[in-house]
């Protein structure tokens, strides 16, 4: 096992959304690992689960995230924070339409 990537639930800003999420184990980094898995993702959503938009919450220091789902289509369209262990850590909300412009 190299990671996980999936689809869920979530509440960003008050609102309800599906959201994409992805993780790797760093020795699997800067492989298109994520990318593949993301635009597995994707395809799944948009196809067979006929969403409208799929979000994704990244860090804005995670740079190799972003670069991921800019590859992907999706855009910045907002931001969030979640407080985590007391600590206030800021994110970044990217979203994808239901297009083909995510299918690189």
């Amino acid at each position: 096992m190299i990671g996980q990537a999936g689809l869920m639930n979530s509440t960003l800003n008050g609102n309800e959304t599906v959201e994409l999420g992805y993780i790797l184990d760093n020795t699997y980094w800067h492989n298109g690992y994520g990318t593949e898995a993301a635009r597995a993702c994707l395809e799944y959503a948009f196809g067979e689960l006929e969403l409208k938009t799929v979000c994704c919450s990244i860090r804005p220091e995670n740079v190799a995230s972003i670069r991921v789902v800019e590859r992907l289509g999706m855009t910045l369209c907002d931001n969030h924070t979640i407080i985590y262990n007391e600590k206030e850590m800021p994110h970044q909300i990217y979203v994808a339409t239901n297009s083909k412009s995510y299918i690189l």
